[in-house]
């Protein structure tokens, strides 16, 4: 949720920059950001390979679906994204289109699970509850 400045990303090597429809992506070997267009704020961090850190220090790049979810417990999929349901805004990704337990995570992914990329008219949000408007 932080504000995006080109400081943010001053010390890492951007490989490419790839604007998608609502957010723009700045791509390192190892990381994407994920920068949201209309707010400016980072909404998503990905890791992949070669990143070194793990998660609650034990799961990380690598290690496997059942390794994931023993420390974890089990998931809601979404998209081909493993969410673990008890961290909701970490997301891990699989090599391959076939999963099992023993699938390696290719990446993984630190969000905002309550974001929400959905535009909603103003006559609609001014009739939301807790939103008053004087009547003619």
């Amino acid at each position: 949720g932080m504000i995006f400045t080109e400081k943010l990303l001053s010390n890492q090597d951007i490989l490419e920059i790839e604007d998608r429809e609502i957010l723009i992506v700045y791509k390192t070997k190892s990381i994407w950001f994920f920068i949201n267009k209309k707010t400016g704020k980072l909404d998503q961090v990905t890791c992949f390979s070669p990143f070194p850190e793990k998660v609650l220090g034990e799961i990380g790049i690598g290690d496997t679906l059942g390794d994931m979810k023993k420390l974890l417990g089990e998931c809601v999929v979404i998209d081909k994204v493993y969410t673990p349901e008890k961290y909701s805004g970490i997301g891990f990704e699989f090599i391959g289109n076939n999963i099992s337990n023993a699938s390696e995570i290719e990446s993984i992914s630190v969000y905002d699970p309550h974001v929400s990329y959905v535009e909603i008219s103003e006559h609609i949000q001014n009739n939301l509850p807790g939103k008053k408007r004087k009547l003619p």
